[in-house]
């Protein structure tokens, strides 16, 4: 199992969000391991500002992302959250959005 949860901090807590992720699935890892499964946990950061932290070329390389292939992959996933939290912040005093909640079951 590969659990990776991208978080998108401001790029002064890419350290503490990466910290925090490690933490919450650090006791599903273990139970899972236990249980003989192999588990991999890859918490990755990039900032709001579309900066990677060194945890998403990290996780990349471990999932046998090489050269270009993890280049291009960093600087999609680096458009992506940048373009998301621009999205985000340009609708910050719009008072008619609001989050989506979903009922769990």
């Amino acid at each position: 199992m590969v659990l990776l949860e991208l978080t998108v901090p401001w790029e002064e807590r890419t350290d503490e969000a990466n910290e925090r992720m490690w933490s919450q699935y650090q006791e599903l890892a273990d139970l899972r391991r236990e249980k003989g499964s192999s588990t991999w946990v890859f918490p990755v950061e990039t900032g709001c500002r579309g900066f990677p932290a060194q945890s998403v070329w990290k996780a990349l390389g471990a999932l046998i992302m090489k050269d270009k292939t993890r280049k291009c992959a960093v600087q999609g996933l680096s458009k992506a959250a940048e373009g998301d939290f621009s999205w985000l912040w340009l609708r910050r005093y719009d008072t008619t959005w609001k989050p989506a909640h979903t009922n769990s079951v």
